[in-house]
């Protein structure tokens, strides 16, 4: 099951910041009903895969990585949430939010480029780093 859900996890990898940028430049419903199903994406995708499976050469850094996509998608789902019912707290909120999805790619290009662990395997198709 992991294993077919690879490709729905790299597209709602790719999908989520689009939406949240989509969110940030045009509010409205539109933007904020497809933000809320990214969420719902999101969190069916950790429930049905689990939220990452960090590798041994991350160290002491695996729980920072599961609380961080945790966090993420609790965030996502408030940012959605607030969005929806067009609280103004929600443009910060997805502020907040587009910089925690950039501190976790910049993190992950980190991994996959510098430490090797095999983190571009997650989020970039074969075509692309050649596996």
């Amino acid at each position: 099951m992991t294993r077919r859900l690879d490709g729905v996890a790299m597209a709602v990898h790719w999908t989520g910041p689009l939406l949240v940028f989509w969110a940030l430049v045009k509010p409205g419903p539109a933007s904020a009903w497809a933000l809320a199903i990214g969420a719902l994406a999101w969190i069916a995708l950790a429930v049905l895969r689990g939220l990452h499976r960090p590798g041994p050469k991350l160290g002491r850094l695996r729980d920072v990585v599961r609380w961080g996509h945790g966090f993420l998608i609790v965030w996502l789902s408030l940012a959605a949430t607030l969005s929806v019912l067009g609280h103004p707290a929600a443009r910060p909120v997805l502020l907040l939010l587009m910089a925690a999805a950039t501190i976790h790619a910049l993190f992950n290009i980190w991994r996959g480029a510098i430490l090797g662990d095999g983190a571009f395997r997650t989020v970039l198709p074969k075509a692309i780093i050649g596996d």
